[in-house]
């Protein structure tokens, strides 16, 4: 299965570490950055060099029948919200978000000054490799290829001298990607969120594993030097690391394909549509149907009615990541990193040792 990407290609240099192998997924209304390139540039190239603006926030009322309440002669009631503001673009009066009348707008280049301060206190153990938005402007996202030479100054002590990356435990073919994705919502101005994206170079499937929780934080006003960044890289890593051992271990632990199928159904009963899924995810996992992208790869192959672990867990990520696509929109994208397809993905993680003992 190919996906072909749907982004803008005025801004390309050879500067970049991204090649097409990374673009299959990031699919939507994004750009490649080069270090040189302005906040302009980059908002002009995805078409949100914005500003916003801000306008009083009225509420109306309806009867059970959805009539208008009136006040006589004067109209429907209406009630002007003295503690809110509306935002929306300038350009085509898109509504961005509603906040508090206190709080000012930010104007789509601060997120882009935002991350580049970031990528720049990380003493350059990351750049800024893509910017884009899933919404037209509503939600703004930020991507850093990690995987080559991310640990070079060992983050941590505990990891001096580990070697990062799993060339010596995969085939070239069925390798792993990571990218720190940072996301930045006008909806929710409270902190920029940050996750490790992992995408199987074999088919394209995606996995999101949290950076951003309630130990580490991640704030607009703290991002000058590496202390600041240093909890994000470092849980990067660890969550970058923690990927690679857990493939690697799920690829040799073996699992009938009866067993496996066992699990589907467990997992799917009683979820809403759950015997709809189990039918899905059953498709993609028997080899007889041959639905499985890589499935003759060493660690997801099968043999005498016998897989791996990794073959069950490869179905699911790839029913999440490539059902019901829409490629030129970011919607899909955003579902993958922080809504429901990402959530399937860690349900079933979590549920795993229960349904197949390991």
């Amino acid at each position: 299965m190919t996906i072909a990407p749907s982004f803008d290609t005025s801004l390309i240099k050879p500067q970049t570490k991204l090649n097409d192998t990374d673009l299959r997924f990031f699919y939507g209304n994004n750009v490649i950055v080069r270090p040189d390139h302005t906040p302009s540039e980059i908002l002009e190239a995805i078409d949100c060099n914005f500003e916003v603006i801000t306008s009083k926030v009225h509420h109306t009322f309806e009867d059970a029948d959805g009539n208008p309440l009136m006040n006589g002669p004067n109209g429907p009631i209406m009630i002007q919200d003295n503690n809110l503001r509306g935002w929306f673009r300038n350009d085509n009066f898109k509504k961005l978000a509603t906040h508090g009348n206190k709080r000012t707008p930010t104007n789509p280049g601060a997120y882009i000054e935002f991350m580049q301060k970031f990528t720049m206190a990380s003493d350059k153990e990351i750049s800024l490799d893509l910017f884009g938005t899933f919404d037209h402007g509503s939600t703004f996202y930020m991507v850093s290829k990690l995987t080559e030479g991310f640990d070079k100054k060992a983050l941590m002590t505990e990891h001096a001298g580990t070697e990062f990356g799993i060339q010596d435990i995969v085939a070239k073919e069925d390798r792993t990607v990571h990218y720190l994705v940072l996301t930045d919502y006008y909806r929710d101005q409270l902190a920029p969120k940050a996750v490790i994206f992992s995408q199987e170079l074999a088919c394209a499937n995606g996995m999101v594993r949290k950076v951003t929780d309630k130990e580490v934080r991640l704030s607009h006003d703290r991002v000058n030097n590496y202390g600041d960044v240093a909890p994000v890289l470092q849980r990067a890593f660890e969550e970058s690391r923690a990927y690679d051992l857990s493939k690697d271990r799920k690829r040799h632990t073996m699992l009938s394909i009866e067993n496996g199928i066992s699990a589907i159904k467990n997992f799917c009963s009683g979820r809403k549509d759950g015997e709809k899924l189990a039918k899905q995810l059953i498709e993609i996992y028997d080899p007889a149907n041959g639905k499985l992208i890589g499935g003759d790869l060493e660690g997801r192959n099968e043999r005498y009615g016998v897989s791996t672990v990794w073959r069950l867990e490869s179905a699911v990520t790839q029913h999440a990541t490539h059902s019901r696509n829409r490629k030129t929109s970011g919607s899909t994208l955003r579902s993958q990193i922080d809504g429901a397809r990402a959530a399937l993905i860690q349900q079933f993680q979590a549920s795993l040792p229960e349904l197949v003992n390991v």
